[in-house]
């Protein structure tokens, strides 16, 4: 009978609970709501790709006191940025075991030297110091990523006195993008 009695008991506490609640209707009416925004900011990305300038081979030397300019070397910059870039370019002297051959615009047959040059002809005696060897605006209306190409070419020129030697060095490029 206590189980009985307890039963009825709980039930009864159950039915006084739920009319005390307010019909269901009335909590469809009470409602909230707020807006909230996601902000991310993705910053600036820019590669630059570019192969090798080769001049000349030990199985085809450049001659003492002759130039020799290399094929075309493509340089690639991509960017997600639609305003543009700026190309930089800073370098030294090419070496070798036997000597060194300084960065000259005056480099030709004859004098001693290298440059490195754009399509248009424009010469860059690439030092210490970052020179601008491309500066790149993108349309104003422009709404696309950049992917650009240019060729540039390296030139050599040598003297009588030019020691033997692979005289190599690098060319370091660095791409700034327009905001």
């Amino acid at each position: 009978m206590k189980k009985i009695n307890k039963l009825f008991v709980a039930a009864g506490v159950a039915a006084i609970g739920l009319s005390v609640l307010p019909a269901a209707s009335s909590f469809a009416d009470i409602t909230g709501t707020k807006n909230s925004q996601v902000t991310a900011y993705v910053g600036s990305a820019i590669t630059i790709s570019a192969g090798s300038f080769t001049i000349a081979s030990s199985s085809s030397p450049l001659t003492p006191g002759l130039a020799s300019t290399s094929p075309n070397v493509q340089i690639t910059v991509k960017s997600n940025t639609t305003k543009g870039f700026t190309l930089t370019a800073t370098g030294g002297s090419l070496t070798s075991t036997g000597g060194s051959i300084a960065a000259n615009t005056s480099a030709a047959q004859g004098v001693e030297g290298w440059y490195l040059s754009d399509a248009t002809s424009n010469k860059y005696a690439l030092n210490s110091t970052a020179q601008t060897i491309w500066d790149y605006t993108a349309d104003v209306n422009s709404t696309s990523t950049i992917n650009q190409q240019q060729n540039f070419t390296a030139t050599v020129g040598t003297t009588e006195d030019t020691a033997p030697g692979t005289y190599s060095g690098t060319i370091y490029f660095t791409a700034t993008a327009k905001e």
